[in-house]
């Protein structure tokens, strides 16, 4: 009678176990064009100099890759999976973000940039064309940066929230699939811009 009792308490058990886990709602993953978007495979340097001609070199962490499940509400135990895929660049002051994630109905692809830990970013829609852009967002048959032509350049306004206590600041940003960040524009006119990539 033991046996039967102690059978029937597991079997509630495992049955409460799965029961508790929840709906999956939706899977939602990278496609390979969405990150090829991210030229970069970790470890690189990336080489900048100012208007002044002062140079900035921002060292690459490896490229990380995650497959999360979130939930689709407080309340519930529904969730979907999502995948995102980034890189860091930096040094003791400034890091640079390079990130392209899934979403229920949105792939976005972002770039943030801080300056001792105030961050700038701005988003684009994924994969990066010219027929996604939004407002403020601009594409750039080619941009010339330090005597090199670039081609198929987007472009975007950084954005802070909160007072700015910098000066000058980051404004706008231009990223090329091919190269990364070619270019960082500045509050006073001035821009970073890209040297080389070792």
């Amino acid at each position: 009678m033991k046996n039967y009792i102690f059978g029937f308490i597991t079997i509630i058990v495992v049955l409460t176990m799965y029961s508790c886990k929840g709906k999956l709602m939706g899977e939602f993953y990278l496609s390979s064009e969405m990150k090829a978007q991210i030229p970069f495979k970790g470890g690189e340097t990336i080489y900048f100099t100012d208007s002044n001609g002062k140079p900035y070199s921002l060292k690459a962490g490896e490229k990380c890759n995650e497959i999360f499940e979130y939930p689709m509400c407080n309340s519930c135990k529904d969730y979907s999976i999502y995948e995102r895929e980034w890189i860091i660049f930096s040094d003791e002051t400034y890091k640079l973000l390079i990130k392209t994630s899934s979403g229920t109905d949105l792939y976005s692809f972002s770039i943030g940039y801080s300056i001792n830990s105030i961050g700038f970013d701005c988003s684009f829609h994924s994969p990066l064309s010219h027929d996604n852009l939004r407002i403020n967002e601009l594409y750039h048959d080619s941009l010339v940066v330090s005597n090199k032509t670039y081609y198929n350049i987007f472009s975007d306004t950084l954005t802070h929230t909160g007072n700015i206590d910098i000066d000058p600041y980051p404004v706008r940003c231009y990223y090329s699939t091919e190269f990364g960040v070619v270019k960082i524009g500045f509050s006073d006119g001035s821009a970073w811009k890209l040297e080389s990539i070792e």
